[in-house]
């Protein structure tokens, strides 16, 4: 599906059921191109301070792992896809 929609931002729970958040992620970051640049977010309630630095290490842009203010989330958001944006050429 990403490939197919191309999303600006990948929010992932840790906890996918049936699925490996970190695989999903390792095979976007092997893929290279755009998918290497995607932004990827990482979170999740069960998450300890090894899975954070195993999300980091795989390819996560950040990794949360306890809860958190919906508006400090919003501007991580929003930094990240400041970043991701193409540079402009003037």
């Amino acid at each position: 599906m990403i490939q197919e929609e191309k999303p600006a931002l990948v929010i992932l729970d840790y906890a996918l059921p049936g699925f490996s958040s970190l695989a999903i992620i390792r095979a976007l970051r092997a893929k290279g191109g755009n998918n290497g640049k995607l932004p990827v977010v990482l979170m999740g309630a069960s998450m300890r301070e090894e899975d954070v630095l195993i999300g980091l290490e795989v390819g996560a842009d950040l990794c949360l792992a306890e809860s958190f203010h919906p508006q400090v989330f919003v501007a991580r958001i929003r930094s990240l896809l400041r970043r991701a944006e193409p540079a402009k050429v003037y």
